[in-house]
């Protein structure tokens, strides 16, 4: 989190455009995350096996389709709103 962090604050001067390249870095590490998992072990052998996101303050599991999804979304949604920024 702090690597993601400090990404957003090297690249970007607003608040909005961090936010926006603390979500691209965390989406784009997420799916890196997965596809690294199934290239070296081949895991998760389904989008439906359960996986642990996160730990803290309890564990918080989900198929691994959902994690997926929403950073797939994250991307898309910002992609769009730089789109119609930069218009």
């Amino acid at each position: 989190m702090i690597m993601l962090t400090m990404v957003a604050l090297l690249a970007a001067s607003t608040r909005r455009e961090r936010w926006a390249a603390f979500l691209w870095a965390f989406a784009f590490w997420d799916l890196s995350y997965y596809v690294g998992l199934w290239t070296t072990i081949r895991w998760p052998t389904s989008f439906l096996y359960l996986d642990v996101l996160f730990l803290i303050p309890v564990p918080w599991i989900a198929q691994v389709w959902f994690p997926l999804l929403v950073s797939l979304l994250t991307m898309l949604v910002i992609a769009l709103l730089r789109g119609e920024q930069s218009r």
